[in-house]
């Protein structure tokens, strides 16, 4: 462990003493041996190839493809989620309940010999239907 910790602090012993004897030979900062804005500059000074906007490949295919199958998408969820899936689905079912609940409400009035005539019918629908049809 020892060994490998010192070989470091030699390496990097060695490039310091490099780069402070090229500062003190030059004249120059230390930041100014290294220059960072090289491919910078290169970047933005290129006269042959325009490589900011990437040959507008991603303009052409944003065109060409993105925005018309967003249209598609758009129209597609439109006409079949909110127009068929949840009209027969969820939507329709909730509707269908709440009126068959209003019109069963609608026998509800309180009184008890209501019930028991639609006791007296139901039974008597229920006796008909296995005489004539079981």
């Amino acid at each position: 462990m020892k060994e490998k910790i010192l070989l470091w602090l030699d390496v990097f012993s060695q490039h310091f003493g490099m780069a402070k004897w090229l500062q003190e030979k030059y004249n120059y900062e230390i930041s100014t041996i290294i220059d960072v804005n090289k491919g910078k500059i290169f970047y933005e000074e290129q006269k042959f190839v325009n490589f900011k906007n990437k040959w507008y490949f991603d303009d052409l295919y944003k065109i060409i493809f993105v925005k018309k199958i967003l249209i598609l998408g758009n129209n597609l969820w439109l006409l079949v989620d909110n127009g068929i899936i949840d009209k027969l689905g969820p939507n329709g079912l909730a509707k269908i309940t709440k009126k068959i609940s209003r019109f069963l409400a609608s026998f509800q009035t309180g009184y008890i010999y209501h019930y028991a005539f639609s006791l007296i019918i139901g039974i008597a629908l229920l006796l008909t239907f296995i005489l004539f049809f079981v």
